[in-house]
């Protein structure tokens, strides 16, 4: 299966989202990760820090598993693309 970035869907193929990226260029290039932070409590799209935290670093802040946020947001850009 092949999943899109949402705002250049059929451009380029796109692989999972890590522990190393920063939460902003996760947030920015998958959307749909928004849900899966709020769901958390984790209101990263608002916070300062998330230019410079990895999705890792932001988890461990929050006192998230970072494995268990990973996979529901890969789960999410998932589900998303197959509905599209």
């Amino acid at each position: 299966m092949m999943i899109y970035a949402e705002n250049d869907p059929g451009i380029r193929e796109i692989g999972p989202v890590t522990g190393e990226m920063k939460t902003s260029d996760v947030l920015d290039r998958y959307p749909v990760a928004m849900e899966i932070f709020t769901e958390h409590g984790m209101l990263c799209m608002d916070c300062v820090c998330s230019e410079e935290e990895t999705v890792a670093e932001s988890c461990q802040v929050h006192c998230m598993d970072a494995d268990a946020v990973i996979d529901l947001i890969n789960r999410k850009i998932r589900e998303s693309a197959d509905n599209n």
